[in-house]
């Protein structure tokens, strides 16, 4: 269930206020930069490493891996900590798992001290990068929320090129030594190289620290756990009283339906394949599957629907949007919005000129959402047959193709059999993406094939 925001004119805010609400952005942005040199700072690191450690291929090989396994077996329980722990408290620990990391690799003398020095540093990283977004997005006014997630985004990538450019700095260092033709000295001054790429990277760890400790705890979280004085108070620190009473109050409405769905015994049967259901969980699909394909940490932000997705979008107010095709070729054709790419494996006949996701660079990141028809589990296969058979004919009439081609959609005529093993395909797919991502699955849907676009607003 998604609470509407309030739309009249926000009470002022005062300078304390606003200096919590740019703390907050400053703190949200440090947690990307430590994301971005988790993941770049072994380039110019290795070079040095390999030169005086005697490792193997092999063993260098699981030096540089150590992180990304690290931050996938994170990635699996932030979630879990997070509702456990606090988003706070997972951030702070997360920044100090990091600033202890350093230290472990660049005093290492050995294999085994290395490895695991890099494997909690990718624990750290796989930490930051669900706990950050999701503090954003619980804590941050709806104004700030997509300046927060752009910040995280632009330091995540500011620090992959930071730590390049620390390399390239060392580099230039080791090149000035190799001159001298001192080979003795030049064997030391990389194992220092190597050791002092990593000593860089510290002073953001501790600061993203500090800052978690200084930053108040998420109020959705703490009202979640029945923290109501400290939830308001935490909405006090970055909203006007007037803002606080009504944010709160959409909290505690929330919470009060999502408790009297689930506790008593006459549980609401709510079928799961609603519109309301699963057009979100597609969405946060795709969000998930072009996360992983592309490595944006994008904020999933659900709406009730398209509209309000495709209103705030041409507003301005979020900075991106995966929408259905047949809901937003008008908005394109009429230069209100502009698509950047279709998430099918081939273009759409309805945009012609717009790119796949994969000739847009990101492999991968396809995702096609589809609609079919299923009959309860004990009807008579030749019943299916010929239910199947009227469809398929139906599919390939020439008024049937046009309507469809004009919403964006593309007929995909299968067996029953077929379409068995197409829905078990998906439900894998899919389950790989969500897991991976760390996302609990509450909801499933179950043929034409739609389009999706990706769309920003138009300049």
């Amino acid at each position: 269930m998604t609470s509407q925001m309030a739309t009249s004119a926000p009470s002022a805010l005062d300078d304390k206020k606003v200096f919590y609400n740019r703390f907050l952005l400053i703190v949200a942005g440090l947690g990307g930069l430590l994301y971005g040199v988790d993941v770049g700072i072994i380039a110019g690191a290795l070079p040095y490493l390999e030169a005086t450690s005697g490792f193997s291929a092999q063993q260098l090989s699981i030096v540089v891996a150590a992180v990304l396994l690290g931050s996938v077996i994170s990635t699996l329980f932030a979630g879990l900590l997070a509702d456990w722990m606090g988003r706070r408290s997972l951030m702070a620990l997360s920044g100090v798992m990091f600033v202890i990391s350093i230290p472990m690799i660049a005093l290492s003398h050995g294999y085994g001290p290395l490895v695991a020095g890099r494997l909690l540093q990718g624990i750290s990283g796989g930490l930051i990068g669900v706990v950050v977004p999701l503090y954003l997005a619980e804590c941050l006014t709806a104004s700030n929320r997509g300046k927060g997630t752009g910040i995280f985004q632009w330091l995540l990538t500011l620090g992959i090129v930071a730590a390049a450019l620390v390399g390239a700095y060392f580099s230039y260092r080791v090149d000035e030594v190799a001159k001298l033709g001192n080979a003795p000295r030049l064997l030391a001054f990389k194992d220092s190289a190597w050791r002092g790429i990593f000593w860089v990277s510290l002073p953001p760890g501790i600061l993203f620290v500090i800052g978690s400790f200084m930053v108040a705890e998420s109020p959705r979280w703490l009202l979640r756990r029945g923290k109501r004085e400290a939830a308001q108070s935490a909405l006090l620190r970055s909203r006007s009283e007037e803002q606080a009473n009504l944010e709160l109050r959409e909290m505690e409405e929330t919470r009060a339906s999502e408790h009297a769905k689930s506790s008593g015994n006459s549980k609401v049967k709510d079928s799961l394949l609603r519109r309301k259901y699963v057009i979100p969980f597609v969405l946060a699909c795709i969000i998930l599957a072009f996360n992983q394909a592309t490595g944006i940490q994008a904020v999933h932000i659900p709406f009730k629907g398209t509209p309000e997705i495709l209103s705030d979008i041409m507003a301005g107010r979020i900075e991106m949007a995966w929408v259905p095709l047949v809901s937003s070729v008008g908005p394109i054709r009429d230069g209100k919005v502009i698509a950047l790419a279709v998430s099918t494996p081939k273009r759409s006949a309805t945009l012609p000129n717009v790119p796949t996701i994969a000739e847009a660079g990101y492999p991968g990141g396809e995702f096609n959402f589809w609609v079919g028809m299923l009959a309860p589990a004990k009807t008579p296969r030749e019943i299916v047959a010929r239910i199947n058979s009227e469809l398929n004919k139906a599919m390939q009439q020439p008024e049937v193709q046009d309507r469809l081609a004009k919403l964006g959609a593309e007929p995909m005529p299968m067996t029953p059999e077929q379409f068995d093993a197409f829905i078990k395909e998906q439900y894998e797919e899919l389950g790989k993406i969500m897991r991976a991502a760390g996302a609990k699955p509450g909801s499933t849907y179950a043929r034409t094939t739609a389009w999706w676009t990706c769309a920003r607003p138009s300049t």
